[in-house]
C-alpha cells in the first residue's frame, strides 16, 4: 500500500507511546482513516488510556494522543488529556470577545475565521472549535 501521509508508519516512536503505556499495538486496532489522519499529525479520534506520573505516584487518565514532526526531523508524541473546559481571555494573539466566548462554550466552534498568530509570528485566518472529548481549544487553519 502507498503511503501519502506525512509521518510515515516506520516513524512512529513506539518506545514513547510504550513509556505512557499505549500498546504497540494500537495502530493495527486503528481503521483507516484514523490511521491516515494520526499519520498526518492529527489528534486521534479515540481517547486512550495513558499513565503518567503526578508528584511521584502514576496515574491512568484517558487522552488522545497525535505524532508531531520535530525541529530535529524526528517524531514525538503530543498528549491530549481531558481538561476542565475554560476559554482563555486571549488565544494566539486573538483576544475573545464575551459572544465569541458564548459561542465557543455552547455550539463548541466559533462559526467564524479569526486571525491567530502562530509560534513563528505568522498570522493567518483560523477556525476555532473544542473537541469535545478533550475540552481542548483547537485552531485549523482556513484554506484562503
Amino acid at each position: 500500500m502507498e503511503q501519502n501521509t506525512r509521518i510515515r508508519m516506520e516513524d512512529i516512536p513506539f518506545e514513547s507511546l510504550e513509556r505512557v503505556d499505549v500498546s504497540r499495538d494500537f495502530v493495527n486496532q486503528m481503521e483507516d482513516r484514523e490511521l491516515n489522519d494520526f499519520l498526518n499529525g492529527f489528534r486521534s479520534s479515540k481517547l486512550y488510556t495513558i499513565s503518567t506520573m503526578i508528584n511521584d505516584e502514576r496515574y491512568r487518565i484517558p487522552a488522545k494522543i497525535r505524532l508531531q514532526q520535530l525541529e530535529d526531523g524526528s517524531v514525538g508524541v503530543r498528549v491530549h488529556p481531558i481538561q476542565r473546559l475554560m476559554i482563555p481571555d486571549e488565544f494566539m494573539g486573538h483576544r475573545f470577545s464575551r459572544e465569541e466566548k458564548l459561542a465557543l462554550l455552547s455550539e463548541k466552534r466559533l462559526g467564524k475565521t479569526v486571525e491567530l498568530t502562530d509560534q513563528n509570528g505568522k498570522k493567518d485566518s483560523y477556525f476555532l472549535a473544542i473537541d469535545p472529548n478533550t475540552n481542548e481549544l483547537i485552531s485549523l487553519r482556513s484554506k484562503s
